[in-house]
């Protein structure tokens, strides 16, 4: 079986083989998940029709501004789109392949270079799409090309599909080679100094022969991995769930406290009021939940917000950044006998804000469940055995 174009499937992988490998159950649950998310995308995008219950009057609005300039389409295109769409048939892995190329470089020509097709091939490839769905994807403008707002809605949708398409392809691959294959975690900053680093090593040492990606980022980034399929889960601190379409599994909880350097001068000072932290500069990590609690902290205690100086997406140069100056900040209690704490900061007696937030293990509902994945949460269970972390082969 030959592989797929630009899909990394080498030509030995055999489908019969990785089924031979594979536990009992696992594959029709896969291919069956993979064919029920990519029609239910299709449904779920028609459905989002703004007419009748539930019409949003602003997307409607912009609708019919961009059905107002259909002269700029193909001849007859609206009554392809909306008498033939149905809504009801199943996205083509290679359409949404092109959908997402014509998305991230906005020109047919880039895009049809991008995926190796003429550039009639891939307008007629992007018309057969818009038909499935029933819906307006695409609109030129100039000399680009921009997503209408149910383009919009699908993009999203589309990478996620096609991150777990590839997903699926590596997980079939590991079990042809009777292997545990490959995990993306993603990690905010702080977890780079307490649970992170001992989980990589669990996982290596029960594991050998594990391929691990790992990505720092911020809240909102490893969010929008997550969504996008990029990851299998991220460990984040948040003061609760806010994202729907996630599972959020709590870990434990996460306090806060104030820091400055060893020679500051309220590094001895005892017991201290908020206004007094008033007066020096303050450095935060890059969290846009932290820097609103921040905000509401000071304003709620006080008739001012101390000036905010530095924002930094990495606690090591925060740490640093600290020696040199008056800097303050609120960071995790957990680090303070950390390595990169050790003989550079000290926790400031005060009240802190953001003192409460929690860690969660944060994963997308029904992705692949491979035998990397299921040794990451059992790793995990062992270490919190509070949290009730479930087992997935249960869950």
């Amino acid at each position: 079986m030959g592989g797929f174009r630009g899909s990394g499937v080498p030509p030995r992988f055999s489908l019969n083989r990785a089924k031979m490998a594979l536990p009992r159950g696992f594959l029709r649950p896969l291919l069956e998940q993979n064919e029920l998310e990519r029609t239910g995308t299709a449904n779920e995008l028609a459905n989002w029709w703004p007419t009748g219950t539930g019409t949003i009057p602003d997307t409607e609005l912009r609708l019919g501004q961009a059905l107002s300039r259909r002269s700029r389409r193909a001849p007859g295109w609206r009554t392809n789109w909306q008498q033939t769409g149905t809504g009801t048939v199943p996205l083509d892995i290679k359409q949404l392949q092109h959908f997402v190329a014509v998305a991230d470089t906005r020109s047919i020509v880039r895009a049809a270079e991008r995926v190796g097709i003429t550039q009639s091939g891939l307008s007629r490839s992007l018309q057969t799409l818009e038909t499935a769905v029933g819906l307006p994807l695409l609109e030129r403008r100039g000399k680009g090309t921009v997503l209408t707002e149910f383009g919009k809605e699908l993009l999203p949708r589309a990478r996620a599909l096609l991150n777990e398409r590839e997903r699926t392809l590596c997980e079939l691959r590991a079990f042809d080679r009777l292997e545990q294959g490959g995990l993306s975690i993603g990690v905010m900053p702080s977890f780079n100094y307490t649970v992170a680093p001992g989980l990589i090593a669990d996982l290596i040492k029960c594991s050998p022969g594990i391929e691990l990606g790992v990505s720092t980022g911020t809240y909102r980034e490893l969010i929008g991995k997550l969504i996008d399929a990029e990851l299998h889960f991220a460990l984040l601190l948040a003061l609760a769930p806010d994202r729907s379409e996630l599972v959020f599994h709590p870990l434990y909880e996460s306090e806060s406290a104030v820091f400055a350097a060893k020679k500051h001068p309220l590094a001895n000072a005892g017991k201290l009021g908020v206004h007094e932290l008033l007066d020096y500069p303050w450095a935060l990590t890059e969290s846009r939940p932290l820097k609103l609690a921040f905000e509401r902290f000071f304003s709620a205690r006080t008739d001012a917000v101390p000036p905010l100086r530095l924002t930094c997406g990495s606690i090591a140069l925060l740490v640093q950044s600290m020696q040199a100056t008056p800097l303050l900040s609120v960071l995790p209690r957990q680090l303070e006998h950390s390595e990169l704490f050790r003989g550079q900061l000290t926790r400031i007696e005060v009240d802190a804000p953001a003192s409460e937030a929690r860690a969660w293990l944060v994963t997308r509902p029904q992705q692949v469940r491979g035998p990397a994945l299921r040794l990451a949460f059992d790793l995990l269970a062992k270490r919190f055995p509070e949290a009730g972390l479930p087992r997935l082969d249960e869950s």
